[in-house]
C-alpha cells in the first residue's frame, strides 16, 4: 500500500526538516573547526613569544652575570 497525499506531505516535511537540521549542524561544526584553527594559531604565536622572551631573559641574565664577574675581579 502506498502512502496517500497527506502522508507524502508529512514525510516530505519531515525530510525537509531533517535536511535543514543537518545543514545547521554542519554550519555549527564548520564554525567550531574554524575557531579551533584560530586558537591553534594563537597558541603557536604565544609559544613563540614565550620562547623568545625566555631566550632574551637567559641572554640578559648571562650578560649580567658576566658583568658582575668582571666587576668583582
Amino acid at each position: 500500500m502506498s502512502p496517500n497525499e497527506r502522508e507524502w506531505g508529512s514525510i516530505t516535511t519531515r525530510l525537509d526538516q531533517a535536511v535543514h537540521a543537518q545543514r545547521n549542524a554542519r554550519m555549527m561544526l564548520d564554525g567550531a573547526v574554524s575557531d579551533i584553527h584560530e586558537l591553534r594559531a594563537e597558541i603557536a604565536k604565544l609559544r613563540l613569544v614565550l620562547r623568545t622572551t625566555l631566550s632574551v631573559l637567559a641572554v640578559t641574565v648571562a650578560a649580567l652575570a658576566w658583568v658582575v664577574e668582571l666587576v668583582m675581579r
